[in-house]
């Protein structure tokens, strides 16, 4: 999203909000999310958080094929993804004992820790992937 965000922009000021349109709603939204994954049925609100899930990945694909250029747009359905991640971590990771055995959760819980590796690192290597743009302000 955020390559997105520059080819539109040309701006790294809104590529920089991507951080904050993240990481606001994963704070405020994590925090009760564990409450959430305790206080109700863990598989209604994994149920629940992965259709908000879905539906957020469907308006990231609706605004992209009819073009909406808002950066504002795509800034808030990416705030409400990482509102709908923040409360499905939680009842995800809760859910694990329902469904292994005892003596094979260690295994299980393990087999999670991989999976979020990535996140903190993820961004470096994104840059190498991207094709340099040209910079426009430069030729001013």
């Amino acid at each position: 999203m955020p390559a997105q965000l520059w080819a539109i922009s040309r701006d790294s000021m809104y590529v920089g909000l991507t951080g904050l349109f993240g990481l606001v709603p994963l704070i405020l939204f994590g925090l009760w999310g564990g409450a959430i994954a305790d206080a109700f049925d863990r598989r209604k609100v994994l149920l629940v958080s992965t259709i908000g899930l879905i539906a957020t990945t469907s308006a990231f694909a609706v605004q992209a094929l009819l073009q909406f250029h808002n950066v504002w747009l795509i800034l808030g359905i990416f705030a409400v993804q990482q509102s709908f991640f923040a409360l499905n971590q939680p009842a995800r990771n809760a859910i694990i004992p329902m469904l292994i055995p005892k003596d094979q959760l260690p295994a299980a819980n393990a087999l999670s820790i991989p999976a979020s590796l990535p996140l903190p690192t993820a961004p470096a290597p994104r840059g190498t992937v991207l094709p340099p743009h040209p910079n426009p302000r430069a030729a001013k």
